[in-house]
C-alpha cells in the first residue's frame, strides 16, 4: 500500500499514510522485520573474538572490514529494489526479480539458517546456566582431569535436556506478533551492557596480567594474534556476512514508511548504513578486546568459541552479564521460532484463523524445538552448528541473494511506474530523527518507532508543501511532447535499445563471475567446516 499526496483545492498537500491502515496491514511488518535483526547483537557477537583469534587480528580486521561494506552495499541496493518495485518483503522482491520458484528456495535457505539459530540459542543458554550451576555448587575448573570432564559432559547433557525439552517449548505459545516486537526491543539494551563489561574484564587484564577470580589463567602468547590459521579463512569470512543481516528489514520498513520513492529510499539508505556502522563498531570492539586475552597458543582452556564462556564460573560480575545474556537469548527464540514457523504456514496455506489451524500453528513450533534441541544434545559448540549452515544457506542469503536484485535492479527500474513530483520538501531536521530512528529500529528489532517516524514525516509533508506544483500534478503536460518527430523517436529508440544491451552485457560479465566465485568459496567453506567437525578442531 503506498503512500499517496492528495492536492486539496486550497493548495495544500494532505498525505494519506499507512498509519490509517486496517490493523492487518499494521501488523505486516512484524516478522519480516524482526526475522534476523536479533541474530546480529544474539549470538553471532559471542563468536567474533574466536574469529579473530583464529585469523589474526590483522586479516580478521580487513575481512569483518569487507564484509561490512559488502553489507552496505547490499542494503543501497535492497532499497533501490523496493523503490522500483514497491515489495513489501524479500519473498515478494525476489517474485517481481525472478520467478516464484526462486523467492521460495530463498525463504527455505532462510528457514533453515534460523534453525541453525535455534540450535545456537539452546546451546548458549545451557552453557551460561551450566556455569550458573558451577558459581552455585563451587564446582571447581576442570584441568586435565578425565573424571572431572566426564562430570562437566554429564550435568551439559542434562542442562541441555531440561532446557530444550521443558522450558523453551513453553516460549512456542508466543504467537503475538505485537508482544514478539515489544520484547524484542530490549535485547539490544542487554547485548550493550554486556559489551561494556567485556571492554572492562578485558582492559582488567591486560594491565594486571590477571584473569578476575581464575587462578590459572596465564596472558597470551603472542600478544596479539597475527599468523592466520588458512583454512579458518574461508568459514570465518562466510560467516561474518551473517553477522549484517539486515536484508530481510528494509522491505517491511520501506513499505511501512510514509512520504515518496525517493524520500522513502534516503531515509532508509542513511538508516541502514548507521546501523551497519553500530553493528561493525560493536562487532570490531568486542574481536579486539577478546582476542588480546584469550584464544592464544598457550591457553588451550580458553578457545571456547563463545567468549563468555572463557570468564571463570566464579566470576560474580560476568556469571550476571551471562544471565542476563540468557535473557537476550530467550527474547530471541520466540522471534526466530515464530518466523520459522509463519514461513512454514505460508508453505501449506495454513491462515491460522481456525482454532484448528493455530493448533498446527502452536504444533509446528514445538517439532521445530524439539528437533533443534535433539540436534543441540550433540553440538559441542556454536560454530561447529553455524558455519557449515552458513556455508549452504546464510551465503545465499547475506552474498548472493544481494548479487541477483542487483542484477535485476534496470528491469525493475524499466518496469515501475514514473513516480511525478511529490509536491512537498522534506525537512532536514525531522529527516535527522527519522533516519535515527529508523537505525534505532533496524538494530533493537522493535517497531514502535516507525508510528513515531510516519506522524513526523506527513506534518513535515504538509508544513512543506509546495503550492507552485498543484498544476503540474493535476495534469497540465509539457507542451513540447507534441513537438517530437516520429523519425526521432524512432532513433531514440534504437539507441536506447543499443545502450540497454551494452549495460546487460557489462552486468553480466560481472554478475556471473562474481556469482561462480562465491558459490566455490562457499563449497570450500562447506568443506572446511565438516573437516573440523571430522578431526575434532573445534572446540
Amino acid at each position: 500500500m503506498q503512500a499517496k499526496s492528495v492536492i486539496s483545492q486550497n493548495g495544500q498537500t494532505q498525505q494519506k499514510s499507512k498509519l490509517e491502515a486496517g490493523p492487518a496491514e499494521k501488523k505486516k511488518i512484524g516478522g519480516s522485520t524482526m526475522m534476523f535483526v536479533n541474530n546480529c547483537v544474539g549470538d553471532v557477537i559471542l563468536t567474533i573474538a574466536c574469529r579473530f583469534g583464529q585469523l589474526g587480528l590483522p586479516l580478521g580486521v580487513f575481512l569483518l572490514t569487507t564484509a561490512f561494506l559488502y553489507e552496505v552495499w547490499a542494503f543501497r541496493v535492497i532499497g533501490k529494489a523496493c523503490a522500483f518495485s514497491d515489495a513489501g518483503d524479500l519473498l515478494d522482491l525476489m517474485k517481481k526479480c525472478y520467478n516464484k520458484k526462486i523467492a521460495m528456495f530463498i525463504d527455505v535457505c532462510a528457514v533453515l539458517m534460523l534453525f541453525a539459530v535455534q540450535i545456537c540459542y539452546t546451546i548458549i543458554i545451557s552453557s551460561y546456566i551450566h556455569q550458573a550451576y558451577d558459581l552455585i555448587t563451587k564446582t571447581p575448573m576442570c584441568v586435565e582431569d578425565v573424571v572431572c570432564e566426564e562430570h562437566f559432559k554429564k550435568v551439559e547433557t542434562i542442562i541441555r535436556l531440561i532446557i530444550g525439552f521443558t522450558i523453551l517449548p513453553f516460549e512456542d505459545l508466543i504467537t503475538s506478533v505485537n508482544v514478539l516486537n515489544f520484547i524484542s526491543s530490549f535485547a539490544v539494551i542487554f547485548v550493550s551492557i554486556t559489551l561494556v563489561c567485556i571492554i572492562g574484564r578485558s582492559t582488567q587484564t591486560m594491565i594486571t596480567g590477571k584473569l578476575a577470580f581464575d587462578d590459572i589463567f596465564v596472558p597470551r602468547q603472542p600478544v596479539m594474534p597475527y599468523k592466520p590459521n588458512f583454512l579458518d579463512i574461508f568459514i570465518d569470512f562466510t560467516g561474518m556476512f551473517a553477522m549484517f543481516s539486515l536484508q530481510p528489514v528494509i522491505p517491511p520498513l520501506y513499505e511501512e514508511l510514509v512520504g515518496s520513492r525517493e524520500i522513502k529510499k534516503y531515509i532508509l539508505g542513511k538508516a541502514s548504513d548507521i546501523a551497519s556502522f553500530v553493528l561493525y563498531l560493536m562487532y570490531m570492539i568486542t574481536a579486539i578486546m577478546g582476542c588480546l586475552v584469550f584464544y592464544g597458543e598457550n591457553q588451550p582452556h580458553y578457545r571456547n568459541d563463545n567468549i563468555l564462556v572463557n570468564y571463570a564460573s566464579a566470576d560474580v560480575l560476568m556469571s550476571i552479564i551471562r544471565i542476563m545474556y540468557v535473557l537476550v537469548v530467550m527474547i530471541g527464540y520466540p522471534v526466530v521460532i515464530y518466523q520459522i514457523r509463519a514461513s512454514m504456514a505460508s508453505w501449506f496455506g495454513i491462515d491460522r484463523k481456525t482454532t484448528c489451524s493455530k493448533v498446527t500453528f502452536v504444533s509446528m513450533g514445538l517439532i521445530a524445538t524439539f528437533i533443534c534441541s535433539t540436534v543441540a544434545m550433540f553440538t559441542p559448540s556454536i560454530l561447529v552448528i553455524f558455519d557449515p549452515f552458513c556455508a549452504v544457506f546464510g551465503c545465499v542469503l547475506f552474498q548472493i541473494m544481494p548479487l541477483m536484485v542487483w542484477y535485476k535492479l534496470p528491469k525493475l527500474e524499466k518496469e515501475s511506474e514514473p513516480e511525478q513530483d511529490c509536491g512537498y520538501d522534506l525537512d532536514k531536521r525531522v529527516a535527522r530523527q527519522s533516519i535515527i530512528s529508523i537505525a534505532v529500529n533496524m538494530v533493537g528489532g522493535g517497531r514502535r518507532s516507525i508510528k513515531g517516524v510516519n506522524r513526523q514525516l506527513s506534518a513535515s509533508f504538509i508544513a512543506n508543501a509546495r503550492p507552485s506544483l498543484i498544476a503540474a500534478q493535476i495534469g497540465i503536460e509539457d507542451s513540447h511532447d507534441s513537438d517530437v518527430l516520429v523519425g526521432d523517436e524512432k532513433g531514440k529508440a534504437q539507441t536506447d535499445a543499443a545502450a540497454e544491451a551494452k549495460m546487460w552485457k557489462r552486468r553480466k560479465m560481472i554478475f556471473y563471475p562474481a556469482l561462480i566465485g562465491t558459490i566455490l568459496f562457499n563449497t570450500v567453506s562447506f568443506g572446511v567446516s565438516l573437516y573440523h567437525i571430522a578431526h575434532g578442531e573445534e572446540e
